[in-house]
């Protein structure tokens, strides 16, 4: 799904857990990601949604974007963060 999603372009890729059960341990993204190519300085692993948001945020400039992407969950969860 990275590859699919064009993490590769990204400046900076952020995994975190979402509010499930069922998640997959952020650690393992991250792996994935660096066998993918994706250079480790670029890869940052958060315990949980609200942390992902705030670092993409504050680490994206003002002309930049943020893309959330995953399951419901994680989409979710990133509206909470926001909307709070």
């Amino acid at each position: 799904m990275l590859d699919a999603l064009g993490a590769r372009d990204a400046g900076r890729l952020v995994c975190c857990r979402p509010p499930s059960g069922r998640a997959l341990d952020p650690e393992r993204v991250g792996e994935a990601a660096r066998q993918l190519g994706i250079d480790a300085a670029r890869i940052e692993v958060v315990p949980d949604v609200r942390t992902a948001v705030a670092a993409a945020i504050a680490q994206t400039p003002a002309d930049g974007q943020v893309v959330v992407t995953g399951s419901l969950y994680v989409v979710g969860a990133a509206r909470g963060a926001l909307v709070d």
